[in-house]
């Protein structure tokens, strides 16, 4: 187990403790649970079992690559934990694809994010799909001073969102595509 690099836990019912565990004890760079969904009532951390406490400080420190794509339950407060409230989070490859919700609050100093794959994501509004607030959720991403690429493809934004987009933030390479576009997985 010293050497696990990449775990996939994909389409299935995750015990997130036994992932814990698990990239406590090995150098994982990759880690998708993409279409899965979590197993745990409570995710906090005071209920996770004594044997499955990690001896280290900080079990994601080498994690490169999330995939929370297709998250059935659970993917936002993992996506909170271990990367937007997470201060030792050092993923540079982040997807969302088909995600839910993905929150705008996204400005913490330690993000290290270079590549984001929000493709398929659609806020909902009061009247079903917001596209004004997919277009600030997404903005508020592209913020990111360390953001170069993202996958907005299949996301409802117009014309106008899409050309505001490239106009403000010209370090950011964009995949604008009106039809969703599945990001390929780059593992490290």
């Amino acid at each position: 187990m010293e050497k696990l690099v990449t775990l996939k836990v994909e389409h299935s019912v995750v015990d997130v403790q036994v992932v814990r565990y698990l990239s406590a004890r090995s150098p994982l760079k990759n880690l998708s649970l993409r279409g899965s969904g979590t197993g745990n009532a409570n995710l906090d951390d005071t209920v996770v079992l004594r044997w499955f406490r990690p001896q280290v400080t900080n079990t994601w420190q080498s994690l490169k690559l999330l995939d929370l794509s297709e998250m059935m339950n659970g993917g936002v407060q993992l996506l909170k934990q271990w990367v937007l409230d997470n201060a030792e989070c050092q993923i540079t490859h982040l997807y969302l694809e088909k995600y839910h919700v993905i929150p705008r609050r996204v400005m913490p100093p330690h993000l290290k994010l270079e590549f984001l794959s929000v493709a398929g994501y659609q806020a909902r509004g009061v009247d079903g799909v917001g596209e004004t607030s997919t277009f600030l959720d997404i903005e508020s991403w592209a913020a990111i001073p360390s953001m170069r690429e993202m996958n907005v493809s299949g996301c409802n934004l117009n014309e106008v969102q899409r050309q505001s987009l490239v106009a403000t933030r010209p370090n950011v390479v964009f995949d604008l595509s009106e039809d969703f576009c599945e990001s390929p997985r780059l593992y490290f």
